[in-house]
């Protein structure tokens, strides 16, 4: 399993077809609802699981439900973004 670092082409890559992100891709990615000001400026660089990458990106395109896809895994002691 290995990991690469969160661009913002990658999360450009999540949105929907009218532009923005579903609650779900969004808490996959380790983002509170609503999400908050800048909140794409925090996760850019925050490492991720390429194969969690993975299966969040075909369960996009096939519009399946992403809640069981963590992306992030966060220490208890790292606050959500």
């Amino acid at each position: 399993m290995g990991h690469e670092v969160v661009t913002r082409e990658l999360v450009f890559s999540l949105r929907t077809k009218k532009g923005g992100w579903t609650r779900q891709t969004l808490s996959a990615l380790g983002v509170e609802w609503p999400p908050s000001h800048g909140w794409i400026d925090r996760l850019i660089g925050k490492p991720v699981d390429k194969t969690a990458m993975a299966k969040l990106k075909a369960a996009r395109s096939r519009k399946e439900r992403l809640r069981d896809i963590p992306v992030f895994t966060y220490d208890e002691e790292e606050e959500a973004i």
